[in-house]
C-alpha cells in the first residue's frame, strides 16, 4: 500500500494492487501529465498543489512518482468541489447557458461585464469552503492576505450561491472609494449611450452607491442625471389616491415654488410645507415630483438628486410632467 498526505483529509491509504499499471511516457517520447506536472512541480520548487477533489483518484500514483525520483513531496490540498447552487450535482462549464437566463455566469470576464467587482469574487469564493469565525463575512483582500490559512478550508462539498455573489459586491460598492466607484460604473453608462459628465457623476456616487448591487445598475438606477428628457408614464405621475388634476395642481404649485427659490437651498422643508398646507402627505408630493423629475418612483434621495439636475432641467421636466397631467385630466 501507500499513505499519501492531504493538508485537509490527512494520511490517505490506498493498496497498490487497486492502481493501475499507467503510462508515463508515450512511444514518441513525451511523457503524459503524471509524470510531466511531478517534474515540473519539482523544477519551479512548487511548495503547494492546491487542486480540486477530483484527483484524488490520481494522488497515490503521483505520490509514488514523485517518491521514486527521491524528491520531496509538496504540500497536497485537495479542495471541496463546487455543486450547482440546486446542490444537485458538480457545477461546471455546461450549466453556463442556463445560469445566463438569470443573469449570472462562472466566467470571470462574465462577471466583469455583469457589473461585479474583483474584490467581491475573491471575497465570495474565499468563503466557499472556508470561514474565519462564526459571523465575520466582509473581507478586503488585505483582509484575506493576514487572515486565510489553508487549514480552515472544508472538504465538504460546497452549492455556488450566486445571491451571496450580489450580497458581497454590494458591500464592496458601498466600500469603495467614490472616485474610484465613478470610474468603475461610468462605462456602463457609456456602453448604454449615456454622455457622461465626470462632474455630475462624482456628485451622484454618493447618492446612488447605497442602492447599486450590480455595477450596471447604475443605467436603470441613475440615468435619469445624464437625459436630456425622460419620458415619465401618465399613471406613474398621478399622485396615490388623487387624480390627475389634483396632480397637476400640485407640480403647478412646486413650480412656483422653484421660481421663488432657484438655487433649491432649503427647498425640502417648503415642499413639505406646501403639502401641508395642500392637504396632502408628503409621499404623496414628493411621489409626484419623483416620477416627474427623475421618470422613476424608485430613485435616489429626491431632493439632492433635483440639486445634482439643476434648477433649468429640473424646471423643465416638472413643465413637461404639467402638460401630460393636464391633458390627461382634459381628455
Amino acid at each position: 500500500s501507500i499513505t499519501s498526505y492531504d493538508l485537509l483529509r490527512g494520511d490517505i491509504t490506498v493498496e497498490n494492487s487497486a492502481l493501475d499499471d499507467s503510462v508515463l511516457v508515450k512511444t514518441d517520447g513525451l511523457a503524459v501529465y503524471h509524470l510531466a506536472a511531478m517534474v515540473d512541480d519539482h523544477l519551479m520548487r512548487i511548495s503547494h498543489v492546491i487542486r480540486g477533489s477530483e484527483w484524488l483518484s490520481t494522488f497515490p500514483l503521483q505520490s509514488h512518482i514523485i517518491r521514486a525520483l527521491g524528491w520531496d513531496e509538496p504540500v497536497f490540498v485537495h479542495l471541496s468541489i463546487f455543486l450547482k447552487p440546486s446542490g444537485k450535482g458538480k457545477m461546471s462549464k455546461r450549466e453556463s447557458p442556463d445560469l445566463s437566463k438569470d443573469g449570472y455566469s462562472i466566467f470571470l470576464k462574465d462577471m466583469k461585464d455583469l457589473g461585479y467587482l474583483p474584490e467581491a469574487v475573491v471575497n465570495w469564493i474565499a468563503l466557499m469552503g472556508w470561514s474565519y469565525d462564526d459571523h465575520t463575512e466582509f473581507f478586503t483582500l488585505a483582509d484575506l492576505v493576514e487572515k486565510f490559512n489553508l487549514q480552515s478550508l472544508n472538504p465538504a462539498p460546497a452549492a455556488i450561491n450566486f445571491s451571496k455573489l450580489d450580497h458581497f459586491n454590494g458591500l464592496h460598492i458601498r466600500n469603495s472609494i467614490p472616485s474610484r466607484l465613478a470610474d468603475e460604473v461610468k462605462p456602463f453608462l457609456e456602453k448604454n449611450g449615456y454622455l457622461v459628465d465626470d462632474a455630475k457623476l462624482n456628485q451622484m456616487i454618493p447618492i446612488v452607491r447605497e442602492r447599486l448591487v450590480t455595477l450596471d445598475d447604475i443605467v436603470p438606477f441613475g440615468g435619469f442625471f445624464f437625459r436630456d428628457e425622460i419620458q415619465p408614464g401618465i399613471d406613474d405621475l398621478i399622485g396615490n389616491k388623487m387624480s390627475a388634476a389634483e396632480s397637476a395642481q400640485v407640480i403647478q404649485k412646486v413650480l412656483e415654488t422653484l421660481i421663488a427659490k432657484p438655487d433649491l437651498q432649503g427647498i425640502e422643508d417648503q415642499l413639505r410645507r406646501l403639502a401641508e398646507e395642500m392637504g396632502y402627505s408628503v409621499g404623496q408630493v414628493f411621489g409626484i415630483i419623483r416620477v416627474a423629475v427623475t421618470g422613476q418612483k424608485v430613485s435616489p434621495p429626491l431632493i439632492e438628486s433635483m440639486a445634482i439636475i439643476g434648477y433649468e432641467r429640473v424646471s423643465s421636466r416638472l413643465q413637461k410632467a404639467l402638460e401630460m397631467l393636464e391633458k390627461h385630466a382634459r381628455d
